[in-house]
């Protein structure tokens, strides 16, 4: 659950992200999660999401961006914000674009690396797929002949085929302190 009392000041994509999510909850609400035990965070990496340097990932809310999760860098933080530094999207003259973003809404630690397990490649299955330098949410297909998988944008519903595993990665879900693989929706979470 997330309060919708922000901290303040809110730029205009916080405000975005704000009348976004609480008008369009996750697509993923309602999912189980795993009940493989969760993926702590150290301490460190708790308190880090504000320090100058820290990689996290930002959700993205620009329009044509909703659904995805972009690498970026904190360059300095304050009043509940941080200003990122995106690895990946660039300003017209080539330098890394900024952004001042809530730390609450928008931000979150990177999630661990892991391979997918076979138990995940289930039909409708949330996994997000690494596709225009971000990752994106979508919903397990199946295989396709070519020996990939077929995955569909869970905003966008754009299909995308014959994706290698390597661009596939499980459906993140943090909480608090924690890392959950969010799992297919016909699995109970007791």
């Amino acid at each position: 659950y997330m309060s919708d009392t922000l901290a303040a000041p809110l730029g205009l994509y916080d405000e975005l992200w704000r009348n976004y999510y609480f008008s369009n909850p996750s697509p993923f609400l309602g999912y189980a999660l795993s009940t493989m035990p969760p993926v702590p965070v150290p301490r460190v990496q708790q308190l880090g999401l504000s320090t100058v340097g820290w990689p996290v990932e930002v959700y993205g809310v620009a329009q044509g961006f909703e659904g995805s999760w972009h690498e970026a860098r904190v360059v300095e933080s304050g009043c509940g914000c941080v200003l990122v530094r995106y690895a990946e999207l660039s300003e017209e003259d080539g330098s890394l674009c900024q952004e001042w973003v809530n730390l609450a809404t928008r931000v979150r630690p990177p999630p661990p690396l892991r391979p997918l397990l076979t138990a995940e490649l289930v039909r409708s299955a949330p996994l997000e797929f690494y596709f225009e330098d971000a990752w994106w949410e979508v919903s397990y297909e199946g295989r396709t002949d070519g020996g990939g998988h077929s995955v569909r944008s869970v905003q966008h519903g754009a299909a995308h085929k014959n994706v290698p595993d390597e661009l596939l990665r499980p459906a993140w879900v943090w909480r608090g302190t924690e890392w959950h693989v969010c799992t297919s929706p016909d699995e109970e979470d007791e």
